[in-house]
């Protein structure tokens, strides 16, 4: 509670710096260094802190729900796209379709879309609804991955992190597919890493526009359209 307060307290004076004001210069960078250390410490740290323990009985369930919540999170980062459910509004940044942005961000984004493309260690191959609609909506509706899914590890993964571009999370073995849980944790961590480069990048005005919306709405600001990322 307190941790989440002081959150709220900071983006409400940090948000007057830099209203309407999209350069980059120190106020910026302070929000965003701050915005990388909530969802390392609400996030990525717990996952790897799981990870590191390396009890390997059945963590990885835990483990692969947060990282299908963080790959619609951070499908909605850089178009700074808020979920509303049953929205029918037509402003661009309001979405009620969980299953087009999951699907398309491992389509498209270089880091994961070669899993579902061209991962020749696949007998069939898998596509991003599959994926979707058998371990995302499994875990998060009903708890448990349908049909032919595993979730796996191996010990020495997390140091895997300078390698990370040429391996592969998903396998196939024995007719079944195969989830590495932690090598698809390294994949959102550099994903990440890479977005907050990107935001601190002096000509990426528009991705810290869309930031200070979802900012807005992470911490429950209310809508004020005198911030012209709402507009």
């Amino acid at each position: 509670m307190e941790i989440q307060e002081l959150e709220f307290e900071n983006w409400k004076t940090n948000r007057k710096l830099i209203k309407n004001n999209y350069t980059l210069d120190e106020n910026w960078i302070l929000i965003i260094n701050s915005f990388k250390s909530s969802i390392d410490n609400h996030y990525l740290n717990p996952i790897k802190t799981l990870i590191e323990k390396n009890n390997l009985i059945g963590e990885g369930f835990t483990i692969l729900i947060i990282e299908c919540v963080l790959i619609e999170f951070f499908a909605s980062l850089k178009t700074g796209e808020i979920y509303q459910y049953g929205n029918k509004t037509k402003k661009k940044y309001y979405y009620n379709d969980s299953k087009k942005l999951f699907i398309n961000f491992l389509k498209n984004e270089p880091l994961f879309s070669t899993e579902f493309n061209q991962n020749s260690n696949f007998k069939y191959k898998v596509s991003s609804k599959q994926f979707y609609s058998e371990v995302r909506c499994g875990l998060l509706h009903e708890a448990f991955l349908k049909n032919k899914w595993i979730i796996n590890a191996r010990e020495n993964d997390l140091n895997e992190t300078e390698n990370i571009d040429n391996l592969t999370f998903l396998s196939y073995d024995k007719g079944n597919n195969i989830i590495n849980r932690t090598l698809l944790f390294l994949k959102l961590e550099k994903y990440f890493n890479n977005y907050i480069n990107e935001l601190k990048s002096e000509h990426n005005t528009i991705l810290r526009k869309n930031l200070g919306r979802k900012l807005d709405h992470m911490l429950k600001i209310k809508l004020d359209k005198s911030y012209n990322w709402w507009n």
